[in-house]
């Protein structure tokens, strides 16, 4: 199964298909179990620190409300184009 399909259970989250960037996933990108990845929790940390560094560079933006994102599965997931409107 793709890790692209995870936490996408509408029993255990609300709105899977929505992209809610507070939600509390269980992450699968480094693995699980007996797989897990040693270096994951560097990865993770780098991760979040370049995310948020970013953001603090560009100006503030937001998906308009009327757009629909479309996406397709495979190793991750792939919009095939991301709208953004750009606001201050």
């Amino acid at each position: 199964m793709p890790t692209s399909i995870a936490n996408r259970d509408p029993e255990l989250f609300k709105d899977p298909r929505k992209a809610i960037f507070d939600r509390k996933p269980r992450h699968l990108s480094f693995g699980t179990g007996p797989n897990l990845c040693l270096g994951g929790h560097l990865a993770r940390r780098e991760l979040r620190i370049a995310v948020e560094e970013f953001l603090a560079l560009v100006p503030p933006f937001a998906i308009p409300p009327d757009e629909q994102i479309i996406y397709d599965l495979g190793g991750v997931i792939q919009p095939r184009k991301v709208p953004l409107a750009w606001t201050k």
